[in-house]
């Protein structure tokens, strides 16, 4: 007989068919009337993507809207000034999942989803282009540990650890504890950055139909705030990428604490209580230089007029929801009604503070800050002569 050759391969698939919306919604993804694109803890992995902003480009209809955590979905913004982010179905508010300035970590990822169109009915988030889930990963039954190293480009060191399973022999008390950390610099001259992130979560299941769910996530960043450079002489390519306008006395430091709480509880057969909490608290410290968006020289623009901003500032974020679910299971129609309330506050601390220069004191004079793109100069500055504005609001 004639050769037959047979071909197989290993099922490489990032199908996901299931989802799970904070027990709001659980079941096939074909049964939401949504259309709604998932990406898996494999693709994120295999992707090597540390951050939620590495995966935007993969998402149909997502785009990013600046280089921070600011996305456009099907045409409108989604972000912490105009929309909702969710973590498990909960709102983030300002705190861990949209801390803006940063995309979030995927360490602790199970998969990152994106509900297009309006998901006001479910989640209170008006924007009509779409709203942003991210769902954790949880305790797991039997023990599994991944540990990874990776280096990179501008210095990148990376290093992340994945662990879970039973805390007692009955598999009541589940685990699974995720880290990170990433030391690296970027295309930047000056802007090094450090990011370190810890989320352990556990699950209880002390009987039959009642399972409750903890989860803790503390997220720490060292950098600098990356806001572009100027456009020397009119000419985009004049200046290398590399080029910025950052002093290395300037940093942004930001801590994000995140706390969430969930019961689920059987009352019958077909009908279920589900209690969740989350709160989260975001702390930032910034000084940066930046431009003013105008040129001392004007039309020469070789010297940018300058600002300075030194922030420090603390943001609260509270997230309760409570309901009933009730399934009428049918032979050709099912019906599930859910009932309940959804609350969320979001409130920033009274000690918040910003201060803002434009100018400073030398040899008795006060003169504007500038900045030469021909001479570039990278010094520690002295804050005490600087000029600093009146009436500056706390800008969230």
């Amino acid at each position: 007989m004639d050769e037959v050759l047979v071909t197989g391969r290993r099922n490489n698939s990032y199908l996901t068919n299931n989802m799970e919306l904070g027990g709001k919604f659980a079941g096939k993804l074909k049964d939401l009337p949504q259309s709604v694109a998932v990406l898996s803890k494999e693709f994120i992995e295999d992707k090597q993507a540390f951050t939620t902003g590495a995966l935007v480009q993969d998402l149909a209809g997502v785009t990013e809207a600046s280089s921070y955590d600011d996305v456009v979905i099907r045409g409108f913004k989604s972000g912490y000034e105009t929309g909702v982010r969710l973590v498990n179905g909960l709102r983030s508010g300002y705190g861990y999942g949209n801390s803006y300035y940063n995309s979030p970590l995927t360490i602790n990822l199970e998969n990152l989803e994106v509900l297009k169109g309006p998901g006001a009915s479910l989640f209170g988030d008006i924007v009509p282009g779409g709203t942003i889930n991210m769902t954790t990963k949880k305790p797991l039954e039997d023990f599994k540990g991944h540990v990874s190293f990776a280096a990179g480009s501008f210095e990148t060191m990376r290093t992340t650890v994945d662990l879970g399973g039973p805390l007692d022999s009955a598999k009541r008390i589940l685990y699974r504890f995720n880290a990170g950390y990433e030391d690296t610099k970027t295309f930047r001259d000056v802007n090094r950055q450090k990011r370190m992130m810890l989320a352990p979560s556990f699950t209880f299941k002390p009987a039959a139909g009642t399972t409750v769910d903890i989860d803790v996530v503390y997220n720490q960043f060292n950098g600098y705030l990356d806001r572009g450079m100027g456009i020397k002489e009119n000419n985009f390519y004049a200046l290398p990428r590399s080029f910025t306008l950052s002093q290395p006395s300037d940093f942004y430091n930001s801590k994000t604490f995140s706390f969430s709480g969930r019961l689920a509880q059987r009352l019958a057969e077909n009908v279920s209580l589900n209690l969740s909490y989350m709160k989260s608290i975001y702390q930032e410290d910034v000084n940066e230089h930046r431009t003013l968006n105008t040129f001392a020289d004007a039309p020469h623009n070789t010297i940018m007029n300058m600002r300075f901003f030194d922030r420090h500032g603390r943001d609260y974020t509270d997230n309760v929801v409570g309901y009933i679910k009730w399934d009428l299971l049918g032979d050709k129609i099912d019906h599930h009604i859910v009932a309940g309330i959804d609350f969320a506050q979001y409130r920033g601390d009274k000690e918040n503070q910003l201060r803002e220069a434009r100018q400073q004191t030398v040899d008795g004079k006060v003169v504007p800050l500038t900045f030469d793109l021909n001479n570039p100069t990278y010094t520690t500055h002295d804050l005490t002569n600087y000029v600093w504005r009146t009436q500056v609001a706390y800008p969230f």
